[in-house]
């Protein structure tokens, strides 16, 4: 028995989709015939289009698929449109699911059909009109893998449209249309440093610089914040060049604390309290201990002293004091320990340290001079002691 064949048939695959205009303005009630503004071609880039010998099909055009984002317009699968009021209506066009085209049909009563002739010369754009997308703007711009990141920028496509994003080689993942028109997408597992581009369909954006981080590191793994100051955490990354990064894009755990860090990293102590906050970049991660205090007072173990003035030169009397030690004591949430900076009123009557050892100027006049201990950690609580000054003569005369 001999093998029995069918007739052939020709079979052409749809390689792109070319819209020949980008804007029709219509007047409703009007039906108007849009499969001449499209342009499907083959892989050899010659257009697919139906030919007939009377009632007999020889070619058959391109098989599209039609429709329209509003209930203002109906469109055929042959393409042909109505529209039933004023608006905007959005035509889309589809081959499968990889190519797309889009054109804005304005609906506007008393307009006259037109008669356009279609510019086939470009190529298909899927899912973004004639124009490439284009990336205007990453954010943040680094973040380890793993990490959400935005795309603001024009043409990324709507709907069904290929969308992808991609990290040198690497494809980005998950990638998601916003409705405000940018783009999200998760960094990949083994990206690096280098331009991030977009591709809709067979076009692609610009590259815009991206930078990987590999490592997050700490100064310290605790700091201590006064109530209501704000200060830098001490943290920073590495990318994947091995350079640091003094400021990385991070999120912070700090959920049910007394603390809130901004955008730039800045930490602001809220109540007091001991916390925990842990930064994130993606599957990275570093946890600070911080804790919250308040200075509540500032106190002398002695509010008044009586020294001599010493002599112009060589050393006083021994029987004269010319010097004694001012000790304070800080009190804080925290308890005890805390350090005070000290300062005179009045250097040429009584100097002192900052171990607070006071000493009597010389040739020092009478008077009294005033000697202030400051909590370092807040300025604005201190104690104040008195300090007299009498010349040798003056003391030596009142013990007689």
């Amino acid at each position: 028995m001999g093998k029995i064949h069918s007739n052939p048939l020709q079979f052409r695959v749809v390689r792109t989709l070319v819209a020949g205009v980008d804007r029709v303005t219509l007047p409703p009630l009007t039906v108007f015939g849009f499969g001449k503004l499209v342009e499907a071609r083959d892989s050899e880039g010659l257009p697919i289009a139906e030919i007939r010998d009377g009632d007999k099909i020889l070619k058959y055009g391109p098989n599209l698929d039609w429709s329209v984002d509003s209930a203002l317009g109906v469109v055929t699968q042959a393409g042909s449109f109505t529209g039933s009021g004023d608006g905007n209506v959005t035509l889309a066009i589809r081959a499968g699911a990889a190519l797309v085209q889009t054109m804005s049909i304005a609906l506007q009563a008393g307009a006259a059909v037109p008669d356009i002739t279609p510019n086939f010369g470009g190529t298909s754009n899927p899912g973004a009109g004639s124009a490439p997308p284009g990336i205007a703007s990453v954010t943040p711009a680094n973040g380890a893998a793993g990490a959400r990141i935005t795309l603001k920028g024009t043409n990324f496509g709507t709907g069904t449209a290929p969308l992808a994003v991609f990290f040198g080689a690497l494809i980005g993942l998950d990638p998601v249309r916003l409705a405000n028109g940018s783009v999200q997408v998760t960094v990949p597992s083994g990206a690096v440093n280098g331009d991030i581009a977009v591709t809709v369909g067979e076009k692609s954006s610009n590259g815009v610089p991206f930078r990987v981080l590999k490592a997050l590191t700490l100064a310290t793994s605790s700091i201590e914040i006064l109530a209501g100051k704000r200060v830098a955490a001490p943290i920073g990354a590495l990318d994947s060049a091995g350079v640091t990064l003094s400021d990385p894009a991070l999120t912070w755990d700090a959920a049910g604390s007394g603390l809130v860090v901004d955008s730039s990293n800045g930490i602001t102590a809220i109540e007091v309290g001991d916390y925990s906050l842990k930064a994130v970049s993606g599957d990275l991660s570093k946890v600070l201990a911080v804790r919250v205090f308040k200075i509540l007072k500032v106190k002398l173990a002695k509010a008044d002293f009586l020294l001599n003035a010493r002599p112009e030169t060589g050393d006083p009397d021994p029987g004269f004091q010319t010097g004694a030690q001012a000790v304070a004591t800080v009190e804080a949430t925290d308890g005890t320990g805390r350090r005070v900076t000290w300062s005179t009123s009045d250097a040429s009557l009584v100097s002192i340290d900052a171990a607070g050892n006071m000493l009597a100027g010389r040739l020092a006049r009478e008077g009294v001079a005033i000697v202030t201990a400051t909590a370092v950690d807040d300025p604005a609580i201190s104690a104040t002691a008195s300090v007299r000054i009498l010349h040798d003569s003056l003391l030596d005369l009142e013990i007689k």
